[in-house]
């Protein structure tokens, strides 16, 4: 009988080795994932492999590579699936969207997935919230606790992202919506250490702060617009920095002509895209200096996609 205890122990445990030495490789694949081009298979193919990590986890459930993959993944399906589609049920004039309920759920489980991580690290969310007013104190426990290291640095900006979106999403919620100073130090913090991470992310994530909340809320729109035009200054070929200047600066401040502008760019530059990811025996070098900017450009175009089959309820 001791011998079959032991046996199963041993089995357990070689199991629980497996799941942990193949965490490295899972995370790395969440990198491998940016230089997907086209936006439908991102949609097909993200959840399952997310479920998957999710039943890695459940035999490991301390394996930091895991949690991390399972917050970025889960952020970045809800910002480039869910709330793509929920701009088309806005843009339509829709009461009701299931794509923002997904968006609540799968940014909901990411903001889990990222406390637990940094909870291991010293870090707890009741923590965070009791120093909400005070000046520099999360930025403080941050520097504390975390290392520079890149999955550090992402637990934290995808943390930061995940819960500013969900009250982006909930503005009704005033328990939740008193939380964004939370994640606004967290992203001053990491965009003090690293402020080129995720190619401008932290110009798009303050300019999209500055523009959406009205002035009497601490909002500045003219800063935000700011924050976008040296976003787009610095890395070009991020148009995903330029779509959010369209929907949460452009759209908001009525500017048409600015509208039209940053169109006609997106417009030439989804003909470049196009003629430098199909293959063709005429086909164009692909100049693009970082391949994962590819996803980014991807979730742009779609979106663009749906800006142009609304621009008669725009303006």
């Amino acid at each position: 009988m001791l011998i079959v205890s032991f046996q199963f122990i041993s089995c357990g445990s070689l199991q629980k080795m497996a799941v942990n030495q193949t965490s490295d490789v899972i995370y790395s694949s969440s990198f491998d994932i940016e230089n997907e081009s086209s936006w439908e298979n991102f949609e097909k193919s993200v959840l399952p492999n997310l479920k998957m990590t999710e039943g890695m986890l459940s035999l490991v459930p301390q394996n930091q590579n895991f949690l991390a993959t399972l917050t970025k993944g889960y952020v970045g399906y809800a910002l480039a699936v869910n709330e793509t589609l929920l701009m088309d049920d806005l843009y339509a004039g829709k009461t009701e969207s299931e794509e923002q309920n997904k968006a609540i759920a799968n940014y909901s489980k990411a903001l889990e997935f990222g406390l637990r991580y940094l909870e291991q690290k010293g870090i707890k969310y009741s923590f965070l919230a009791t120093k909400i007013n005070e000046e520099k104190s999360i930025e403080k426990l941050l520097e504390k606790k975390l290392s520079l290291d890149l999955r550090d640095k992402e637990v934290v900006l995808y943390t930061a992202m995940a819960l500013s979106a969900l009250i982006n999403l909930q503005k009704n919620k005033s328990n939740l919506v008193a939380q964004l100073p939370v994640a606004i130090q967290m992203m001053e913090w990491l965009c003090s250490k690293d402020p080129s991470i995720a190619f401008g992310t932290c110009g798009i994530f303050f300019g999209s702060i500055e523009s959406s909340r009205p002035k009497i809320l601490g909002g500045n729109p003219q800063k935000g617009q700011e924050y976008f035009l040296k976003t787009l200054e610095k890395f070009p070929e991020n148009y995903l920095a330029r779509i959010f200047y369209i929907q949460y600066y452009i759209i908001p401040m009525m500017e048409e002509s600015l509208y039209k502008e940053q169109m006609t760019i997106l417009e030439e530059a989804k003909k470049n895209f196009i003629e430098t990811t199909q293959w063709s025996p005429l086909k164009i070098e692909n100049n693009l200096k970082n391949k994962r900017l590819r996803l980014f450009q991807a979730i742009s175009f779609k979106r663009f996609n749906i800006l142009k089959n609304h621009e008669k309820e725009l303006f």
